[in-house]
Parts: C-alpha cells; sequence; structure tokens
C-alpha cells in the first residue's frame, strides 16, 4: 500500500489519501477494520483486548502514511471532504451515504472531481473486513403488556424492513438481499461498485456503553497521530478507560 501510494504521490503531487482523523471517529472505523481483517476486536465479553499486537498493526498502517508524507492527520470531517472534491487526494475515506452528493460535485464544472469510484475497504491483512454501523431497534419485552404500543412498535419495524429500498436510495448499504440484487438498487449512482461490503462488514461486539468506548477511542488515536503520544502508551491507555467502562 505504501508503495502504491507514494507512486500517487509522485504522479500527481497530492496526498494519497484524506479522512477525518481530527474530528469525527473516521480514524477509529479505520482502525476497526484494519484489526477484524486479522480477527481481533476491541474487547472480547467483558475484557478490553486494545492493547494488541493487532492493533499496533492496525495503527501503525495509518501513522506510516503520515510519517511519509502521504495523508494529513489535521483533515476534519469537511476538510477531508473538501479535498477529494478539489482534487487535492486521490481516496477519500467516509461513509456510502455521501456517493449520491459526490456524485452530483463531480458534474459541476467547477469541481476537481470529475469522476470517482466507491470501493470496499481494501484488505491489507489476513481477511477482507471492513467497518459497518447497524442501526438497530429494540421492543421491550415490557411493552407486550401494552398490546396496542406492541403492535404499533411492530408496524414500525415491518416499515423500516419492507422499505430498505428507500433506506438504500440515501446511499446507505441495502440490509436485504432482495434489495441488493435488484435493478432499482443498481440504477441507483455507484451501488453496484460496494454491494460486496455485505459479505465483509462487521461491527464491535454489542454494548451499552458503545458510545463512550467510541470516545475514548477516538481521543487516544487522535492523540497518537495529533499530539505524538507513543503508540503503546495511548493503546494501553484505551485499553484501561474500555475496561472501566465495560465493569460499571
Amino acid at each position: 500500500m505504501l508503495e502504491h501510494a507514494q507512486k500517487v504521490k509522485d504522479a500527481i503531487g497530492q496526498d494519497y489519501l484524506a479522512a477525518d482523523f481530527a474530528q469525527f471517529p473516521i480514524g477509529v472505523r479505520l482502525v476497526l477494520a484494519l484489526m477484524w481483517q486479522q480477527d481481533a476486536n476491541i474487547f472480547d465479553g467483558d475484557t478490553a483486548t486494545i492493547n494488541t499486537e493487532a492493533a499496533r498493526n492496525a495503527v501503525t498502517t495509518i501513522t506510516r502514511l503520515f510519517d511519509a508524507g502521504l495523508a494529513n492527520p489535521q483533515l476534519n470531517y469537511a476538510d477531508s471532504q473538501q479535498a477529494f472534491l478539489n482534487g487535492e487526494a486521490a481516496v477519500l475515506v467516509n461513509g456510502t451515504w455521501v456517493v449520491d452528493f459526490y456524485d452530483a460535485e463531480a458534474a459541476k464544472a467547477q469541481t476537481g472531481l470529475n469522476t470517482y469510484y466507491a470501493a470496499d475497504f481494501p484488505t491489507l491483512f489476513d481477511t477482507g473486513a471492513t467497518w459497518a454501523d447497524s442501526h438497530m431497534w429494540a421492543i421491550p419485552a415490557s411493552l407486550k403488556s401494552d398490546p396496542d404500543r406492541y403492535v404499533a412498535a411492530l408496524r414500525v419495524l415491518a416499515f423500516f424492513n419492507d422499505h430498505n429500498i428507500d433506506w438504500a436510495r440515501t446511499g446507505h448499504m441495502a440490509v436485504r438481499k432482495s434489495v441488493l440484487d435488484s435493478d432499482a438498487y443498481a440504477s441507483l449512482p455507484h451501488r453496484s461498485e460496494y454491494t460486496a461490503t455485505a459479505a465483509i462488514a462487521r461491527d464491535t461486539p454489542p454494548s451499552a456503553r458503545y458510545g463512550a468506548i467510541q470516545d475514548v477511542l477516538n481521543r487516544e488515536l487522535q492523540a497518537i497521530w495529533l499530539t505524538g503520544k507513543a503508540v503503546d502508551a495511548a493503546l494501553n491507555d484505551a485499553e484501561q478507560d474500555v475496561q472501566d467502562l465495560l465493569d460499571r
């Protein structure tokens, strides 16, 4: 990857990769995907497993891009996106919710982006895996004591299930195979380019404190590439703080 990235840099004089490493947890999702490719995760049951060889491999894969001047760790979400649209980066790491927006921008004469391809996360380690976020809807068991509200909740779930194509029209990944295989889905811009994501998508183990855990990871990873904190120290601090969250 580094060899390829350097060739791109030499050819166009711009960064190889842009992503939000300084604001939202895009960097966390990159690290998670690379950990999953090594069959590792950030916690197992009630035990945090962050200060590991797999995590170090994932983090250093990214920091080597920074060290070689092939990516800028100080870009936030808006700046990384604008860099890509301006033609200042060959690759942008982002979610699929923006595919239609980029398609519209590529059609504008004043935008540096003329065309692009939406790809699955690259396999850099043993097994292909990419980050995914599951929007989970749950019905409390206690709701069964109120039949009217329980039926209403079931209807809400049925609506989301039956209108998955409408969700997919926003750019988000379709979750029903019938939608993934449909002509309606294939006709939407760039959708066919990342349908394989359904086969390699992974997520963190379920936890009621997932939001706080992600915040810890974002803080410590940003400390690595924004302030120069040692990788081992950051991963150790992250593991301890995540363990505290799991123990509550």
